[in-house]
């Protein structure tokens, strides 16, 4: 006879009512306002525009930084975008990292699946980057919807997806 599933209690329905907005919002204010966290980020965003023109030669597109400002992207044919802070794909990391936080896992496990989180979604941000220029060019009807509503929900949802099955598999493990 197969035993039924643990059934999450209150203590965990606190810790993510409670604490997961609480810890996003912390990690979106330092984001914002401190110091070394912005400088950090800047150098996040050259590191995005970097991979991308070392990444999308990779699978047949050419791209090179744009000669007068560093974070614009530009295809062989001319056509280009510019990267923005927002297109670092931070807010679905923080998003993801929050929910890893306040699970309650053993920060070992938490650690480590929280450092390649972070990497796949980072890694889901670049292709986002490419397929958004290459909308660009081939289909700039679509590029504003996959931009602003397709893409970032795209990158949640992943995270979202990767957090819940980690969750699961670490039902068990508790802290």
């Amino acid at each position: 006879m197969s035993e039924a599933p643990a059934r999450a209690g209150p203590r965990v329905a606190l810790r993510f009512g409670l604490g997961l907005p609480l810890v996003a919002a912390s990690m979106i204010g330092a984001m914002l306002y401190l110091g070394p966290v912005v400088a950090a980020r800047d150098r996040l965003l050259d590191g995005t525009v970097t991979a991308a023109t070392v990444l999308m030669p990779l699978v047949g597109y050419e791209v090179r930084r744009d000669a007068r400002d560093a974070r614009v992207l530009r295809a062989a044919d001319g056509h280009g975008v510019r990267i923005a802070p927002e297109c670092d794909g931070l807010p679905a990391v923080v998003l993801f990292l929050a929910a890893v936080v306040v699970s309650p896992v053993a920060w070992r496990r938490r650690l480590g699946f929280g450092v390649l989180g972070t990497l796949a979604l980072l890694l889901l941000n670049q292709v986002r980057i490419g397929h958004l220029l290459w909308l660009s060019d081939r289909a700039p009807d679509v590029f504003h919807d996959a931009h602003e509503a397709w893409w970032p929900a795209g990158l949640v949802a992943a995270g979202g997806l990767m957090f819940l099955l980690w969750a699961r598999r670490n039902a068990g493990a508790r802290a």
